[in-house]
């Protein structure tokens, strides 16, 4: 009997340690004894900066977090240092300008967020800097006229969305 009761209240103590609110700053370990991520806990919630990790020790990401939502950047990085995207976050939402960079740090895109959805101007670039596709989105879907253009910066195709919708499309047939 008294082998149960000893089990029963380690399982107990167990249970109620692992309900602890945490607070303050939390670092976890791959099974190697690799940091893989910093988080920082205020009330049971992530407020402040979260940052992962490779196991190289370059950092993996940064993600803002205030009162258990991401707000603010979102900043992912590629294992030699250099940055991947910078992505903003409202509320839990992407929220504003987002870009992605290819790994000889030239832009590779350029988009527009409000709540969560795609909205505004969108511009992505060949690794050589020149522009791929432009266009623009509304609620999410494309509308208006989108251009695609050559690695040489010439038009090749443009379509024409309203509402998402495919309206039309017109080939240069002169490109390079």
């Amino acid at each position: 009997m008294r082998k149960k009761f000893y089990i029963l209240n380690v399982c107990f103590l167990c249970f109620i340690l692992s309900c602890k609110i945490k607070d303050g700053e939390i670092k976890q370990y791959d099974v190697d004894g690799h940091l893989i991520e910093i988080k920082q806990y205020q009330n049971g919630k992530l407020n402040g900066i979260q940052t992962g990790f490779y196991k190289s020790g370059g950092k993996k990401h940064e993600t803002y977090w205030k009162e258990g939502e991401i707000n603010g950047l979102i900043i992912q990085y590629y294992e030699d240092g250099d940055t991947m995207s910078i992505s903003q976050m409202q509320n839990g939402k992407q929220d504003g300008e987002t870009k992605g960079f290819y790994e000889n740090g030239k832009l590779s895109q350029k988009t527009f967020w409000k709540d969560g959805y795609e909205e505004g101007g969108a511009i992505f670039y060949y690794d050589n800097g020149q522009i791929q596709i432009e266009g623009i989105y509304k609620n999410a879907v494309k509308t208006g006229i989108w251009k695609y253009y050559s690695e040489t910066g010439v038009i090749i195709k443009e379509e024409t969305y309203e509402k998402g919708k495919l309206l039309q499309t017109r080939e240069n047939k002169n490109n390079e």
